[in-house]
């Protein structure tokens, strides 16, 4: 009888066409080169408001093509729902279980658009505002139709506009437009048996955006599997205590947890003291949190608290 042999393992790299794999190489080095990224940037912002037929990629469409090809489809799953899809179906062609889409559009209002008045003369949000709201919110619906169940929903709040970066900022309660918006995104990915989470922060909103996590999970995350993850950020030196947080109240209120565990992505815009001050004090404080999730252990003083039903979504190793 001929021998049976084994299935061969394929690692997830090994997956991936050559030719993306050389231009992530290319890209990422480039990147991480404080000699080329400040003109390249300074280049694609020109490239972004050119006029010139020349320059404006909307018109030129041999430079229309390069930049889609080299930038845009390294970091983006396409422009419409078609172009989308498509990549989504190759990446599960080649074996991967799942996908992540974010709804990553954002704008940006003048001060003027901003504010308007009421009779008495009080400034209040202009209509423009709520409109971000509902555009933001259907946007991000349309993106979750184009994953499916297993899939993740990358949630950024601040793309709501001024209402919600403003009370964020101010950690006030979500505000009300925001409640419903958010609810029916949640409603809609456990219907549709996705997940979502919540994109960090840099740290002027990270504290509110904690409170509406916990919100959000305290109302959503009622079954085994959460709904609603939220991100702590290794590099951060309360990111230890911010757990433990999410970990107490999980376990005294009876909610799943939910946690992106990641190094961190703001360090060139924080307060340097809240971060670790090495890459090994980084490298410990990321691995204690994961353990601390895998091990189920309570923080210290709520050993009497049962360990809560709780996910982790380790994100791969980030520069800090």
């Amino acid at each position: 009888m001929p021998a049976i042999k084994p299935p061969v393992e394929v690692s997830s790299m090994a997956r991936i066409p050559t030719r993306l794999l050389l231009r992530s190489l290319l890209l990422t080095s480039l990147m991480t080169s404080k000699l080329f990224l400040r003109p390249a940037l300074a280049v694609m912002g020109v490239l972004a408001t050119s006029k010139s037929p020349l320059l404006n990629p909307d018109r030129n469409i041999p430079l229309n093509k390069f930049l889609r090809w080299t930038v845009y489809n390294h970091f983006c799953a396409g422009v419409n729902r078609k172009e989308v899809s498509k990549t989504v179906a190759d990446i599960k062609k080649m074996g991967y279980q799942g996908v992540i889409l974010g709804y990553s559009k954002e704008i940006v209002l003048d001060h003027e658009e901003k504010l308007s008045t009421d009779e008495s003369g009080t400034p209040q949000y202009s209509d423009k505002c709520y409109q971000m709201i509902d555009e933001w919110k259907e946007g991000t619906l349309e993106t979750l139709r184009m994953v499916g169940p297993g899939d993740f929903l990358a949630v950024k709040l601040t793309g709501a506009g001024p209402v919600s970066v403003d009370a964020m900022a101010a950690r006030q309660p979500m505000p009300e437009a925001m409640v419903k918006a958010v609810d029916e995104i949640c409603i809609a990915t456990e219907k549709q048996g996705s997940r979502l989470w919540l994109d960090a922060e840099q740290q002027i909103l990270q504290k509110g955006l904690d409170d509406w996590a916990i919100e959000m999970m305290r109302k959503h995350n009622k079954s085994q599997t959460p709904i609603v993850y939220n991100t702590i950020q290794g590099y951060l030196k309360g990111s230890k205590a911010n757990l433990d947080h999410h970990l107490t109240l999980a376990a005294q209120e009876g909610w799943t947890l939910g946690i992106k565990l990641v190094r961190g992505a703001y360090i060139e815009h924080e307060t340097r003291s809240l971060i670790h001050d090495t890459q090994a004090d980084t490298d410990r404080s990321y691995d204690l949190i994961a353990d601390t999730l895998l091990c189920q252990r309570m923080p210290a003083g709520k050993e009497n608290l049962s360990f809560p039903k709780a996910a982790l979504f380790p994100r791969h190793p980030q520069r800090r």
